[in-house]
């Protein structure tokens, strides 16, 4: 079984979350939750983009979305069988299910160029998505990518650890892929579920410039009453709803 995939990280990822930072130890090198299903998923064809350097309105969004498109584009027409993995945080969430709604538009024979003759006609199906994870995805960049509410109708494997709102954090922002159309016939697993953690724990954010003791909660921008050990066990849970949904599809992570 052949796979690819494309992970998308959120807002300001290059900068917070996948950075070198200072304990009162050692100097250690983090990495995100997206960026670990990267680097530890057994698979030959992947892609990986940090989130958009625009915090407020993440204008650069546009030129991510289109180079992990192009990745796509390339890859599935040398192996139009592979199947899709994507996987993103917060404004990467919303980048890979807009993804997965222009791959709904496409069908398999499109990414193969040499039957695209004059006149051919595509008699293939509709490229799917094999998983489609999310790790509190939000729907703050809809100009880039569009309408993402309802999870895209080629997906057949589906996963969203999801702040509770009842913890207070990033209470202004929505979240991506909320609902499903029942009448989908692709879906097969789907799974979402709340966790009271804060919105960047959940995407595998860590104190930078502190000690690992105390200040987890200065790169989530919110006063919220929970421990920094609460928040990284909580997390920690919500990283694994995720992966096992991925290993139940047999994606290998």
């Amino acid at each position: 079984m052949s796979f690819i995939l494309v992970a998308i990280d959120g807002t300001s990822s290059a900068t917070g979350y996948n950075t070198v930072y200072q304990t009162e130890s050692a100097c250690v090198i983090n990495k995100s939750f997206v960026k670990r299903f990267h680097d530890n998923a057994a698979i030959s064809e992947k892609y990986f983009a940090e989130g958009p350097a625009n915090q407020v309105f993440g204008s650069d969004s546009g030129g991510i979305l289109d180079g992990a498109w192009s990745f796509l584009r390339k890859g599935l027409g040398r192996r139009p069988e592979a199947k899709v993995v994507l996987v993103g945080h917060s404004r990467g969430g919303h980048m890979v299910t807009a993804l997965a709604i222009r791959l709904a538009q496409f069908k398999v024979g499109d990414f193969q160029t040499k039957m695209t003759s004059p006149g051919w006609k595509n008699p293939n199906p509709t490229q799917l998505v094999h998983f489609l994870g999310l790790y509190d995805a939000v729907d703050r960049t809809r100009k880039y990518g569009g309408d993402t509410s309802v999870v895209p109708s080629n997906v057949i494997h589906f996963a969203h650890a999801k702040r509770s709102p009842e913890l207070g954090s990033r209470s202004s922002f929505g979240n991506t892929a909320t609902q499903v159309n029942t009448s989908n016939v692709h879906l097969k697993n789907y799974a979402a579920k709340p966790f009271r953690a804060t919105h960047g724990a959940i995407g595998g954010s860590v104190p930078h410039g502190c000690s690992t003791k105390t200040g987890f909660l200065v790169n989530d921008y919110c006063n919220v009453a929970i421990s920094q050990e609460d928040n990284m066990r909580v997390a920690e849970e919500a990283n694994q709803f995720v992966l096992g949904a991925a290993r139940r599809a047999e994606v290998p992570v």
